[in-house]
Order: C-alpha cells, then structure tokens, then sequence
C-alpha cells in the first residue's frame, strides 16, 4: 500500500465534519464514513483427538471458506459503488474482487489505525435523498464482503 497516495486520496475527497473512517476500494470508490459495522477476522478451527498419550485435542485451522462483511454507514463518496462494479461484471462476465484500506482517523484528519484486505466486492448499497448542494453521494450504508481484514502497523508507514 502506498501511503502517501491514501493520504492525498484521503484530503482530495475532503471528509465531512464528523467522519472519523476513511475507506477506499481501489478502482471502485473512495469516500468517508461516520459509522463502520463488522471490523472483524474470524478464522474457523477444527479440533480432533490423536488418541495414545495425548490427552488435549489438536486444534488445527481450517481453510476459509466464507467471506466476512464490513458495513459502512452515514458516508461520502464520488462515484455510486455498485455501478462501477456492476458495469466491470458485465463487461468481463465474472466477479472482480479488488483490494482495499480503512482507516480511523483523528480530530485533525490523520490516521491513527489502518485495517486492509486483499480481496473484496460491493455485494449491497443503500442511498439517502439526492440533494443540489453537493457533488457527492451520501450513503445510508454500503456492505463490503471480503476475504479477512488485517491491522497494518502504522509506525513505519507515515514516516515514509
């Protein structure tokens, strides 16, 4: 990931007052969000017995099979997500999943906690009323369904 572009990304969409979440899925949409539902990795494990002298159960990790959601409310972007999406489905006939970034940020707009993902697609969108005053789209929620988020220690990353 390339921080110095997420961060001219971050103050090129110009976050609304109040948005702490800064969310971009590259190709697909850049924008700010006040609400982030489902920041999570689960990984599904499996047990079974040796037998002879082991007495504790083999805990083992099974393979992913499931994709995890990420729900991001009350937020700015500008282009409609699931057009571009959907227009990218239907002119290469199959599913593209794409990486991704969401960063927390502070009161003064710099980022304090970063969370990626290798893999993901916009399964779902809501919209609130469409008004004049902005160019921008505000999104009652989008749902994001990806392969596992993962922290991304900051320290090295804005030094750089």
């Amino acid at each position: 990931m390339d921080m110095k572009g997420l961060l001219k990304n971050l103050f090129n969409t110009n976050p609304k007052t109040g948005d702490r979440f800064f969310f971009e899925m590259t190709g697909t949409f850049t924008g700010s969000f006040s609400s982030i539902k489902r920041i999570e990795r689960k990984i599904a494990r499996e047990t079974y017995a040796e037998g002879g002298r082991n007495y504790q159960p083999v805990i083992l990790a099974k393979q992913q099979t499931e994709l995890h959601q990420l729900v991001l409310e009350k937020g700015f972007v500008k282009i409609n997500p699931l057009l571009t999406t959907m227009q990218a489905e239907l002119l290469t006939s199959s599913h593209i999943f794409l990486p991704g970034v969401l960063m927390v940020l502070d009161k003064n707009k710099m980022p304090t906690r970063m969370f990626v993902f290798e893999n993901g697609i916009v399964s779902d969108w809501s919209m609130s009323d469409l008004e004049a005053k902005s160019p921008t789209i505000m999104l009652d929620s989008i749902t994001v369904q990806h392969t596992g988020l993962v922290e991304v220690p900051l320290a090295g990353l804005l030094s750089t």
